[in-house]
């Protein structure tokens, strides 16, 4: 009875939320739509509830490391570990290089990056060739301070460059599985994910993963990159989740994006776009896999509603150096979150 209740909330609401990715008006208010979403609103409360209470499976940890783990992250909260080496990781969603007044600036967009200098920068919503006069991947802007000409824009590539110029040496990689032209089919272009590594780091792997797709939804997937350092191989790992406000697809593709993290050295960061935070089943799940440690704080502030979206989650010997910092500014919809990892010799 609770799947297939979860099932009709999940396809309802995801059913009017593909009909808004087809609009080609910047502004869908129009009264139809807001009688579907009043319509809708029963539904969306029921899926949110379910998400909720959904059972989250033990996914082969037990009791006794979940206990180590609980232990272990009140004593890193009293007293922060001793490592020799620590690697600044940072999870960005990036809005297209859109700040909070819906301009395009690149500039922008890096300068938070420039300040803080991660090793790793964990970054969502990128395109490549996505943009036109009035859209940028799935989103719409107001103006642009940049002389890039439309749909000629590889997001990864100007990014590395612009950072670059400002004296920081980045490799990036990207994935965008999902390609615009589904959207709209004078569109071109992809949307997807990507990776900062700082080039003072040996690559040894990158690797991809598209999520399993409910037909007529965004595609979305995971990117991972292996860095060799002292030795040891760990795999950062970037996502972006659906955005399913009753959490089902959410859930759905971390028990994917956990089989391709792996059981080794691994730190797992993105926008899981969980509205339920901590209490969703998305959440919950990667906390029974990986510990919790992640600060508390709101990282999608929204004049209507403030979420916590973004999260990093450490596996394996991996530990947290110091307590994650949520980053306040005008940069994008979202705060990036900054965390200082590193294992002990």
């Amino acid at each position: 009875m609770i799947s297939a209740l979860t099932s009709l909330t999940m396809h309802s609401t995801t059913w009017f939320m593909t009909t808004q990715q087809h609009l080609k008006t910047p502004s869908p208010f129009t009264p139809l739509y807001i009688a579907q979403l009043i319509s809708l609103l029963p539904l969306l409360v029921l899926g949110i509830v379910l998400d909720r209470r959904r059972p989250v499976p033990a996914l082969h940890v037990s009791d006794q490391e979940k206990q180590q783990q609980q232990q272990q992250h009140q004593q890193q909260q009293q007293q922060f570990i001793k490592i020799d080496n620590e690697l600044k990781v940072m999870t960005y969603n990036v809005q297209c290089c859109l700040s909070t007044s819906s301009v395009y600036s690149p500039s922008l967009t890096c300068s938070i990056i420039l300040k803080h200098s991660p090793d790793i920068v964990l970054l969502q919503e990128l395109t490549n060739k996505g943009m036109t006069n009035s859209w940028i991947g799935t989103t719409s802007h107001s103006a642009t301070e940049t002389d890039e000409p439309v749909n000629s824009v590889n997001q990864i590539e100007l990014l590395v460059e612009i950072l670059k110029k400002n004296g920081l040496k980045y490799t990036g990689h990207y994935h965008g599985p999902h390609s615009l032209s589904e959207s709209s089919p004078d569109r071109s272009g992809t949307y997807g994910i990507g990776i900062l590594i700082l080039e003072k780091h040996k690559i040894v792997k990158h690797d991809t993963l598209t999520y399993t797709r409910i037909p007529t939804r965004e595609i979305r997937g995971a990117l991972s990159v292996s860095v060799e350092i002292d030795s040891k191989i760990v795999k950062f790992v970037c996502t972006h989740l659906q955005h399913d406000p009753t959490g089902h697809e959410q859930y759905r593709q971390t028990l994917e994006l956990i089989d391709f993290a792996g059981d080794g050295e691994v730190v797992i960061g993105g926008d899981l776009n969980c509205f339920s935070g901590k209490s969703s089943s998305a959440v919950r799940t990667l906390k029974d896999k990986f510990g919790d440690g992640n600060v508390e704080g709101l990282t999608f502030p929204h004049k209507w509603l403030d979420l916590k979206l973004d999260y990093l989650f450490c596996g394996g010997e991996i530990k947290r150096v110091r307590e994650d910092r949520i980053l306040e500014g005008e940069w994008s919809d979202h705060y990036p979150v900054l965390a200082v990892v590193g294992y002990e010799k």
